[in-house]
């Protein structure tokens, strides 16, 4: 028991490293590996003194804790949601919520610095993983919009434009790794994002804002001037072609976009939107009707009714329905109450401000670079997270728990090797 103990101690959190992209688009179950590893985190808490030890200290951690109690807050305020809608439904056990307890034992594991590169060649794989995916779903199976393992191009489109900003942030900024890694990390900046774009997810663009403060870090030298201009000139391409050609347009659905301001005396928010503003009022008007406990833990899957019955009030319109209102803050909202709502903006903000207090350390800026990473991670779920919903689903819930988890530890290796 303690040889597998030490093995889980020595590598999990290497392999969880890379999996987080790197078998992400590579197979449908795509967090199977990670749901495993945290699984047998979970279970090493449980009979391990010294995992049971780190773990509980954790909580008491002055940096650590912004992200344990909101992580344990997130699934703590589903049971009660589950049990105050037991008279209406049957019990709803939240197992994504779950992953996310079980995804703080990665903060017991040991860190090295070789972890560091297996996140980097997660990247990569994950980069071109979903490159190939691309070229087999338009070239064989003759795909519009190119979805990849998660059977949904909006998060597709989502997550490898994270791949993609993640990839460019590490190239651009880590200078110990050596240009063979950070040509090649910049490649699959390149890949990620053209991956991103076939998806057709016209919201995906905006984690460039997350990139844009990278241009003022300190740290300068030749390779990062490089990418920094390579990538400008392919910005401003693509920029063009989207100004001058139709086609382009039309391929990358910016037309729909520009349709809705057809009626020079009204905009069509529905069509600028892509069918969710009645979506977001929808959920806005449920939460007002139930503030404290919301719709329920089967949200928006088992309200079409109530919809329904908006429409025939004459307060949304009756257009198409979701399963979801495409909006993380106003599903947490709308399905939990005002405690979901809270404990969501928990779940984002407080991780947050963990990567940021460390990123003020006084320490070299290639120690910062796991701090850079995990406010670009949160900074991308929260901004993609306004047009669509991310932590309700198992795939992209349990990859941002991880990931927040790995690079959190990542974040404090300087420590660990004092």
């Amino acid at each position: 028991m303690s040889k597998l103990t030490g093995f889980l101690n020595e590598w999990s959190l290497f392999v969880l490293a890379f999996s987080c992209f790197g078998c992400l688009f590579a197979f449908r179950p795509a967090t199977g590996v990670l749901t495993l590893i945290i699984i047998a985190g979970g279970l090493l808490v449980a009979i391990n003194t010294k995992f049971r030890a780190l773990f509980v200290a954790s909580f008491r951690h002055e940096r650590l804790k912004w992200i344990a109690w909101p992580f344990v807050a997130w699934f703590l305020v589903a049971i009660m949601i589950s049990v105050a809608h037991l008279e209406s439904s049957k019990f709803h056990f939240p197992e994504n919520e779950l992953r996310f307890v079980l995804a703080l034992s990665i903060l017991c594991f040991t860190v090295r610095k070789k972890t560091k590169y297996a996140f980097y060649a997660g990247l990569i794989v994950g980069a071109f993983v979903a490159g190939a995916w691309v070229f087999y779903e338009r070239e064989i199976l003759g795909v519009w919009r190119m979805q990849g393992t998660t059977n949904n191009p909006i998060h597709f489109g989502n997550l490898t434009a994270l791949l993609a900003l993640l990839s460019f942030s590490a190239a651009l900024v880590d200078t110990e790794i050596g240009i063979g890694w950070r040509s090649t990390l910049f490649l699959s900046a390149l890949v990620g994002t053209f991956a991103s774009m076939s998806s057709l997810t016209r919201s995906s663009a905006i984690l460039v804002i997350c990139a844009i403060p990278l241009i003022w870090l300190p740290q300068k030298d030749f390779w990062r001037d490089f990418f920094i201009k390579v990538t400008s000139l392919f910005l401003v391409a693509v920029i063009f072609a989207i100004m001058f050609s139709t086609q382009v347009r039309e391929r990358l659905r910016v037309h729909e976009l520009t349709a809705a301001f057809g009626n020079s005396q009204e905009i069509n928010y529905e069509s600028l939107t892509s069918n969710r503003a009645n979506m977001w009022q929808a959920a806005i008007l449920m939460f007002k009707e139930h503030p404290m406990t919301g719709v329920g833990p089967a949200g928006f899957s088992q309200a079409f009714e109530a919809f329904e019955a908006l429409a025939a009030e004459g307060k949304v319109q009756k257009t198409v329905f979701h399963n979801q209102p495409h909006n993380d803050i106003l599903y947490a909202a709308s399905m939990g109450g005002v405690g979901k709502l809270l404990a969501c903006l928990a779940l984002i903000f407080l991780p947050f401000l963990f990567f940021y207090k460390s990123y003020q350390a006084k320490v070299d800026i290639v120690f910062k670079i796991p701090s850079i990473l995990g406010m670009q991670v949160v900074c991308g779920f929260f901004l993609t997270g306004w047009t669509n919903s991310n932590f309700d689903l198992q795939i992209y819930s349990t990859t941002y728990a991880v990931l927040v988890c790995v690079l959190a530890k990542l974040s404090m290796l300087i420590e660990s090797e004092s």
